[in-house]
């Protein structure tokens, strides 16, 4: 699979990639096209990180498993993790899903795990360009 990653924002304390798996994809679009509202809050989300390099409140952001966090708005969840070993912090959005039930559907989260495996991969290997 052939990854792509499109710099979003940053600052010295964080940048932000949402990370494609191919040209064409882009969850973001989708986000804003269908969920407007959402897309917003979310936008602001990742602005603020970047800004401050955290979001400390759990109802926005937190931990879900193994290094994958996820950004939260009333109707979305954008998962994501942090690359090791790079300063400043750089966070890789890798999908979204749609929240209906409490907790995180566990076919998203191991599609963030297989994107995650394949870009530390790709860092270790000294191949990871953003």
């Amino acid at each position: 699979m052939s990854l792509v990653f499109d710099y979003i924002t940053g600052t010295e304390k964080a940048r932000i990639y949402l990370c494609k798996e191919n040209e064409r994809s882009n969850f973001l679009l989708d986000l804003k096209a269908k969920y407007r509202k959402d897309f917003d809050i979310l936008l602001r989300q990742i602005e603020r990180f970047a800004t401050f390099g955290h979001i400390y409140d759990g109802t926005k952001f937190r931990h879900l498993d193994n290094g994958i966090y996820e950004f939260k708005t009333p109707k979305i969840r954008v998962l994501c993790f942090m690359l090791s070993g790079v300063t400043p912090k750089t966070i890789l959005l890798t999908n979204y899903f749609i929240k209906q039930k409490n907790k995180a559907p566990i076919k998203e989260i191991d599609k963030a795990r297989r994107l995650v495996a394949e870009i530390e991969k790709l860092n270790n290997e000294r191949k990871l360009i953003l």
